[in-house]
C-alpha cells in the first residue's frame, strides 16, 4: 500500500500549480498562530538542501486503513526506499542500507537505544513525519541511510477523543488524544494501550501462534509555552512499555541434557522479554532578528530484560541467558541559522552525550577436554559499566 499521492511530496518535484497538501484544520488562535511562527523558524535552521524528502502529513496518516492504529513500523514503510529488517527488531532498511537510522523530533536527535521487538513511537503524536536521504547537509551528522524527522502533532484541534480499535487474535488498543490552548501555552497528550496473541511473529503455519501474547502501553506529552514575543520553550516526553512472550515452535527435539532431564515440549518453553523506553526533551527556541536558534537537552533511559526459561532453554540452546541490558543517555544539541545576507545563511551548531550502560547474566553448560557439554549447569556474568 502506497500513501495518497497528492500526500507524500518531494519539495521541488511537485509540477507548478499543483495542490499543496492540506492537513486537518487547526485552531487559529494566538497560541497555534505562535506555535506555526515558530514552527517555520524552526524549518529555517534544519536545512534539507541537497537531499531527498518525502513527507507524509497530518491527513496522510489519518486517510490510510489503520489511521493512527496502525504501528509506527506500518507508518514508515509507506515512505519510498525503506523495508523492515523483519519483525523481531524492528529495525529499517533504506535504500538496501542496514540500519543507520538517525530520529528526530522537533529537530532534536533522539539517540540509539537497545533495540527491542517494537519502536516506541506511535503515529496518535506524529503531525507530519518526512524522509531525508541522498546527499545530507552536514549538521545531521555521521547517518548516511536517512533521516526520520518527526514533528509533533500540536495545533490540531480543541478538546480530546477516545477510540477504541481491535481484530483477530485477541487484538484490541483503546486511544486518548486531548490537546488545546491556555493563553499562550500549547498543549498535546496522548495514550495508549495495545494487547495481541501475534506480539512478534508466527514460527508455524497454523493461524494462531504458540506463546506469542503482548500488552504494551505508549504515552506522549508535548507542551510549548512562549516566555517573550521571540523566546519559546518546549518540553517533549514519552514512555514506552510492552512485554512479550517469545514464540515456541512444537515439535523440536532437545539438544542437551540438564538437570538430570533430556525430555521436553518445545511448544511450552516459557520465555518472555520486558521492555521499557523513556526520553524526555527540553528546548529553548529562539528566533530575533536574522538569527534563529535552538538548544536542547535531552535524556533517554531504555531497558529490554530477556527472562529465560531456564531448563528449557538449557535443553534446546546448552545455554539460559538472562539478558538485562539498560541504557542511560544525557546529551545537549544546538542548532543555529544566521542569514548573514539575502542569498547567504550560516549555519552552525554543537551535539554532546554521555552514555551508561549495563549487561546481562547467563546459565551455561561446561564442556570437557573432547567438546562435549556436562550436565553441571553455572551462571557467568557479564556486566559492563
Amino acid at each position: 500500500m502506497t500513501a495518497p499521492r497528492d500526500s507524500a511530496s518531494a519539495p521541488g518535484n511537485a509540477p507548478q500549480g499543483a495542490p499543496t497538501p492540506v492537513a486537518a484544520p487547526e485552531a487559529n488562535g494566538p497560541a497555534a498562530v505562535e506555535e506555526r511562527r515558530f514552527g517555520e523558524a524552526r524549518d529555517r535552521i534544519f536545512t534539507k538542501a541537497g537531499a531527498t524528502v518525502t513527507t507524509l502529513n497530518r491527513s496522510a496518516i489519518e486517510s490510510q486503513p489503520q489511521g493512527d492504529n496502525q504501528s509506527f513500523n506500518q507508518l514508515v514503510l509507506q515512505l519510498p526506499g525503506v523495508t523492515q529488517d523483519n519483525a523481531s527488531n524492528g529495525g529499517f532498511h533504506v535504500r538496501n542500507e542496514h540500519a543507520n537510522v538517525q530520529y528526530r523530533i522537533n529537530g532534536i536527535q533522539i539517540p540509539d537505544g537497545i533495540s527491542g521487538f517494537n519502536q516506541f513511537l506511535d503515529p496518535a503524536f506524529i503531525g507530519s513525519i518526512s524522509l531525508i536521504t541522498g546527499a545530507l547537509p552536514a549538521q545531521y551528522g555521521l547517518r548516511t541511510a536517512g533521516i526520520l524527522d518527526i514533528q509533533a502533532r500540536t495545533g490540531a484541534f480543541e478538546g480530546g477523543s477516545v477510540s477504541l480499535y481491535g481484530g483477530v487474535r485477541g487484538t484490541i488498543t483503546p486511544t486518548f488524544v486531548y490537546g488545546g490552548h491556555d493563553g499562550a501555552t500549547d498543549y498535546f497528550f496522548s495514550g495508549r494501550y495495545f494487547r495481541s496473541n501475534l506480539g512478534i511473529e508466527n514460527t508455524t503455519s497454523s493461524f494462531n501462534p504458540v506463546h506469542d501474547h503482548t500488552t504494551q502501553g505508549r504515552q506522549f506529552s508535548y507542551v510549548s509555552t512562549q516566555i517573550d514575543p521571540d523566546t519559546r520553550l518546549t518540553y517533549i516526553g514519552g514512555t514506552f512499555i510492552g512485554r512479550y512472550q517469545i514464540p515456541n515452535t512444537p515439535g523440536i527435539a532437545p539438544s542437551f541434557t540438564a538437570f538430570g532431564q533430556s525430555d521436553f515440549d518445545s511448544s511450552r518453553i516459557n520465555q518472555r522479554q520486558n521492555e521499557f523506553v523513556n526520553f524526555n526533551v527540553v528546548a529553548v527556541q529562539r528566533s530575533a532578528g536574522d538569527v534563529d536558534t535552538q538548544f536542547s537537552y535531552f535524556q533517554r533511559y531504555n531497558t529490554v530484560h530477556a527472562k529465560p526459561d531456564a531448563l528449557g532453554n538449557l535443553l534446546f540452546n546448552g545455554v539460559a541467558s538472562d539478558v538485562y541490558r539498560s541504557s542511560l543517555v544525557n546529551g545537549i544539541q544546538s542548532d543555529s541559522a544566521w542569514r548573514v545576507a539575502p542569498d547567504h545563511t550560516l549555519r552552525f551548531g554543537f551535539f554532546g552525550s554521555a552514555e551508561q550502560t549495563l549487561n546481562n547474566n547467563n546459565i551455561v553448560l561446561p564442556i570437557d577436554t573432547f567438546g562435549n557439554p556436562i550436565d553441571a549447569p553455572f551462571n557467568q556474568n557479564d556486566r559492563v559499566i
